[in-house]
């Protein structure tokens, strides 16, 4: 029977695989990404209105991930 810490060669390998796969993805999701969070001046709720640049970047932004996003 398996347990939650086997050590099969096989199923380490298995694993470390699947980890390094999930990995790339973030990696590569995070490089489409880091233009428009970088652009973000202001992460937090504020009364002001955001300038009409920080605006297009988050209507942008959520295009985005509407249409790629996971």
């Amino acid at each position: 029977m398996e347990t939650a810490g086997s050590t099969d060669p096989e199923e380490l390998k298995k694993y470390i695989a699947i980890r390094e796969a999930m990995y790339i993805k973030a990696k590569e999701f995070e490089s489409k990404i880091i233009g428009f969070e970088m652009a973000i001046r202001r992460p937090y709720f504020h009364v002001r209105p955001l300038n009409a640049a920080e605006l297009e970047n988050w209507h942008n932004y959520l295009d985005f991930i509407e249409k790629d996003g996971d």
